[in-house]
């Protein structure tokens, strides 16, 4: 996540894993890294990046704003670049997938529910 998204700081409250800071749970990501190994079990169970299998559905990822691979993100938790991952996993399994976002070409479906409708009619 960091080197896709170098301020990436997302993952430690969905482990339970708070610093306490002035009497107040806090977040604390360095302790979420720290403790990777003992998680990754829950990681590999729940994620959909590592649940992708042939002959999984088509999938549609929309976002509003366009990957930047490398780069600080502001919306850290909704960032392109997790679909854009997402996406090249896909790709491996040979799943459809339309990745949509500002600036994205050749885009078939430009809202979800087109694409629902689109599906549901096939």
């Amino acid at each position: 996540m960091q080197e896709w998204t170098p301020n990436s700081n997302y993952g430690s409250h969905a482990f339970g894993i708070f610093q306490e800071i002035d009497g107040r749970k806090q977040r604390d990501f360095n302790a979420f890294l720290a403790r990777r190994d003992e998680i990754l079990p829950w990681i590999q169970e729940y994620s959909p990046f590592h649940l992708v299998s042939a002959g999984d559905p088509p999938v549609y990822l929309n976002y509003s704003a366009p990957p930047a691979k490398g780069q600080i993100a502001k919306d850290l938790t909704h960032s392109a670049n997790f679909g854009l991952l997402l996406q090249e996993k896909l790709d491996e399994f040979q799943v459809p997938c339309e990745l949509v976002h500002p600036g994205a070409g050749n885009i078939t479906h430009k809202t979800p529910q087109d694409y629902v409708a689109d599906m549901l009619k096939r």
